[in-house]
């Protein structure tokens, strides 16, 4: 473990993206080889996970899994069994990510979140919940404009189910995103704007919308890149994404909204809106009230 820091204001600390330099035992290579142990085991555990998963009663079996990665968004049903280990899958890279990490063991684990000691709830937390309201005003917004009609899809378990593993699945993604490949590529090129767009790219790579969409998840990548190197850490960025895609499942789950592979020019620039009034609000208050001060931390 590296030694607490005695900071007051972020200015003290280390600098994010190149931060996995700052260890003794860091040598260009090993960032690579965290990365292709942790695809490894990422195959293992979700291989592992769709086998369970096809054994519970309702799931449809292993064929449905096979079905649902061929047809993207559109096949997904968040509120089903099958949707939700979906879901869950992708929150796999961060046991994937903490056992590559003792194999090659250069680093603490806790490194990948942040250049403050690691991982903060209250960060995290109080960033979600800015967010969630933001999010929820927009999309009421934007719900009663396009006019759709009530539908529940949810049943009382899967809604419970949802609101635990979605934030599971995103904050999976902020550690591979945002984490891993940022820090990788700002560890090899000491210029933070090519490693905030680098992990850009790979998000906006795994998500299989239209040209649309997949510009709105450049773009949000690249704020959730910038949120998090201003921070130096991605609790805040964990909970702006936690809050965009609970608020989209839920209201979609409700029949207010769609999740689809085809994105509109309206859901586009909500989540344009959405992303960066939401990171831009939450670094105001994190600011004005001190978030980051030792205190606080």
């Amino acid at each position: 473990m590296f030694d607490k820091l005695n900071l007051d204001e972020l200015s003290n600390v280390a600098e994010y993206t190149s931060f996995p330099k700052t260890f003794k035992e860091y040598k260009w290579y090993k960032p690579l080889l965290v990365g292709i142990i942790t695809v490894i085991i990422t195959g293992i555990l979700l291989m592992m996970l769709y086998y369970i998963g096809a054994m519970i009663p309702g799931s449809g079996g292993i064929g449905a899994f096979m079905k649902l990665e061929r047809g993207g968004y559109d096949a997904l049903n968040a509120y089903s069994v099958i949707g939700l280990v979906s879901i869950l899958a992708i929150g796999l890279v961060i046991p994937a990510l903490y056992i590559a990490n003792r194999i090659i063991n250069y680093r603490p684990f806790s490194s990948y979140c942040s250049s403050r000691n690691g991982w903060n709830w209250k960060i995290y937390f109080k960033t979600l919940a800015c967010s969630l309201l933001i999010y929820i005003i927009l999309q009421f917004i934007v719900s009663m404009i396009e006019g759709h009609k009530f539908h529940n899809n949810f049943t009382a378990l899967t809604f419970i189910l949802a609101i635990i593993i979605i934030p599971i699945q995103c904050i999976g993604e902020e550690f591979f995103m945002r984490g891993y490949i940022m820090q990788t590529v700002g560890s090899w090129i000491e210029m933070p704007i090519i490693a905030i767009v680098a992990q850009s790219l790979f998000f906006a790579a795994l998500h299989p919308y239209s040209i649309l969409g997949v510009l709105g998840v450049l773009i949000t990548g690249i704020l959730f890149g910038f949120i998090t190197y201003f921070t130096k850490g991605i609790e805040m960025s964990s909970g702006i994404h936690s809050a965009n895609n609970l608020i989209s499942f839920i209201f979609a789950g409700f029949g207010l909204s769609q999740v689809a592979t085809n994105i509109t020019m309206t859901n586009f620039l909500l989540n344009i809106v959405s992303v960066l009034f939401a990171c831009a609000l939450t670094y105001y208050i994190s600011k004005k009230f001190g978030w980051f001060k030792e205190e606080n931390i």
